[in-house]
């Protein structure tokens, strides 16, 4: 599966749904080998991540997220994936990163 895939074809916004988020997991865990069910041991490439949640965050509203502090954050954890890569401690806090937003965007 693409990484553009995750986002839909056509122009025009559309709605953050359960469906788009899997999508989006689904592709993130195409690119970086198999999905841990305690993720325990997946490796998820910052760059990519923040890229990502770039493009979540330009498809909802700002009432539902702080897009600049969403952008922000994913730019921190980028700029520390560069400076500490290997670093399985790391790698599991951009899961939970992901996770907590995903949790939010669904509210």
């Amino acid at each position: 599966m693409a990484l553009e895939d995750a986002w839909g074809k056509g122009g025009g916004s559309r709605p953050l749904t359960e469906l788009s988020l899997r999508t989006i997991m689904a592709a993130i865990q195409d690119l970086n080998g198999s999905l841990d069910p305690k993720l325990d041991a997946v490796i998820v490439d910052a760059t990519l991540l923040h890229a990502g949640l770039k493009k979540v965050a330009e498809e909802v509203t700002t009432a539902e997220i702080d897009i600049t502090h969403l952008q922000s954050t994913s730019k921190r954890l980028e700029d520390q994936a560069a400076r500490s890569r290997g670093d399985l401690q790391y790698e599991k806090t951009i899961i939970r990163f992901f996770l907590d937003f995903t949790l939010k965007v669904q509210r």
